[in-house]
Parts: C-alpha cells; structure tokens; sequence
C-alpha cells in the first residue's frame, strides 16, 4: 500500500513540475509593426504602421493608417491567449475585429478581420499580415 501511495505522489510530483515547463505565456510582441490588410470586399491594400504595447496578455497601441478610406489613424486593444490574437482597431468609432496567430518568436502574425455592417467600414472582410520592424 506504501508503495503505491509513494508512485502516486511521485507520478503527482513530477507532472506538476511539467506544468512549470508548458506554460502558455504569449509571445512578445511589444514594439513597432507593419501590418497589411487586404479587403475581401472593397478589394483594396490598407497599410497599418504603429506601435504594439505588452503587459503580459493585454496589448494596446496606436497605429497610422495609409489607403484607408474610414480614418487616418486607428486605436488598437486586444489580447493574446498563447499564439492566438484577438485584437480591436477602432476606426472613427468604427470597430475592426483581428484574430489570427502569432510565430513563437512574436517576430510576425497574420489572419482575418471583420468589421459590422454600416458605416464607413460597412461588413468588409479580409486578411491580414503584420511583421515586427526594427526601430
């Protein structure tokens, strides 16, 4: 009886030290990002250039926009859950919705995006491909 209650401790023991080891920390992707987003819809090449902050899962961060016809410039939040993005860009009050993966070493990302129905955006669609850039 020992022996099995001493197996089941160690087999306890050591998974809980694995756990230590397979952590699901997100990737850093605090610093500046090109990002290009093509429309599904309208057809056209926005380019996003800013600057993505990090605390821990939580990322914000500015971006300016070229080839936009909504807005100039856009507000960005969101969230990192392992390599999976999920990020917000408003646009004039318009939101965009980003969700995709991001490599291991934070370096790039990609995935689509959608946005509502009205407005400026008005349910467009598309992909999109960021990289980090050096600055």
């Amino acid at each position: 009886m020992k022996t099995v209650a001493l197996i089941v401790i160690c087999a306890f023991l050591l998974s809980s030290c694995l756990n230590l080891f397979n952590s699901s920390e997100p990737p850093n992707i605090a610093g500046s990002w090109s990002i290009s987003v093509t429309s599904s819809k309208f057809g056209n090449q926005i380019t996003a250039t800013g600057t993505i902050a990090q605390n821990g899962s939580h990322i914000s961060g500015s971006f300016s926009l070229a080839g936009d016809p909504c807005a100039d410039s856009a507000a960005m939040s969101g969230k990192l859950d392992g390599n999976s993005i999920n990020m917000t860009l408003s646009e004039n009050g318009q939101d965009v919705i980003f969700t995709g993966k991001v490599t291991n070493s934070g370096s790039s990302a990609n995935g689509s995006y959608t946005a509502a129905t009205g407005g400026c955006t008005n349910g467009d669609t598309g992909t999109w491909v960021g990289n980090k850039t050096a600055k």
